[in-house]
């Protein structure tokens, strides 16, 4: 799941080798952690949240596919 994210994120910002993508753990939930540069957050997030929201939804029907319903996406400085 983190290659996937890594992937979509590495094609949307202008800084590709500055994505980085690493799963944690907390309260029994999957966080994925994705932190980019600051002048690419922008687009990490879009317009409205929509980027965000998208990478959500990808990360949620993964998890749902693989069984594990608990899986969010946080976007960290």
């Amino acid at each position: 799941m983190e290659k996937i994210i890594d992937d979509i994120l590495k094609r949307l910002v202008s800084k590709p080798k500055s994505v980085v993508v690493k799963q944690i753990e907390r309260d029994g939930i999957n966080v994925i952690q994705v932190s980019v540069d600051p002048e690419d957050r922008g687009r990490a997030i879009g317009k409205n949240g929509r980027m965000a929201k998208a990478l959500r939804v990808i990360i949620q029907s993964i998890s749902m596919h693989e069984g594990d319903s608990r899986t969010t996406l946080e976007i960290v400085e």
